[in-house]
């Protein structure tokens, strides 16, 4: 192993500890909707994989549930939480060529629990900014444990003050900046020592790996 200044000036790098903020492409999407995501499963639930910035693929979903009526959950009343589904579709312009009645059509494709097939198939090739955060420390493994955050974007500063905007509000839960303090890896190590021929990204639908990209 070659030796490394380790500068932390990594481009990936925002003001947060522990949190870093990359651009991908889009290199497929599958509908996952109703199928097991961490043992749970969601009225809307959205799998990407992608080719990171450092030309290795990884995977992981966007998922949320309707806002229901709580006195019948079989209907829905809004987003809810797979606002997170709509907003990717919305902020790519993926709406905007659709006449009245061909937006009806989308919409109630999605009230179903389906997303359009060719919504996924223009997802391809689109690049994204995806932001990944810490959420502990694997002690095995001297490293720290890094998750994909259920937001994705376009623009690299608005989705990070999306994320401290959703920190203030409680989410994500399991931020954990703390699991970081006086350990001798970073992501500068973690970067420069990775070698995509001797550590496989899992290809399950779970996004925590072992590092923030």
């Amino acid at each position: 192993m070659s030796l490394s200044l380790g500068t932390g000036n990594n481009e990936n790098s925002t003001d947060m500890k522990g949190v870093y903020v990359s651009q991908s492409s889009i290199v497929n999407a599958s509908d996952v909707s109703g199928r097991p995501v961490f043992d749970n499963t969601f009225d809307l639930a959205l799998e990407l994989e992608i080719t990171t910035n450092f030309d290795w693929n990884k995977k992981f979903t966007l998922k949320g549930n309707f806002k229901r009526d709580p006195q019948n959950q079989k209907v829905v009343i809004d987003w809810g939480g797979a606002f997170v589904i709509r907003n990717i579709f919305q902020m790519l312009g993926f709406f905007d060529s659709l006449n009245d009645e061909e937006k009806k059509e989308k919409m109630n494709l999605f009230q179903l629990g389906k997303i359009p097939i060719d919504f996924l198939q223009r997802l391809k090739g689109q690049k994204i900014y995806t932001l990944s955060y810490v959420y502990g420390w694997d002690a095995e493994k001297g490293k720290a444990k890094y998750t994909t955050w259920n937001q994705v974007g376009l623009d690299r500063s608005k989705l990070l003050a999306e994320f401290k905007k959703s920190l203030m509000k409680g989410f994500p839960k399991n931020y954990d900046p703390d699991s970081l303090e006086n350990r001798v890896a970073d992501f500068d190590t973690e970067a420069e020592n990775y070698n995509p021929s001797k550590e496989q990204v899992s290809s399950s639908v779970d996004d925590d790996d072992d590092l923030p990209f």
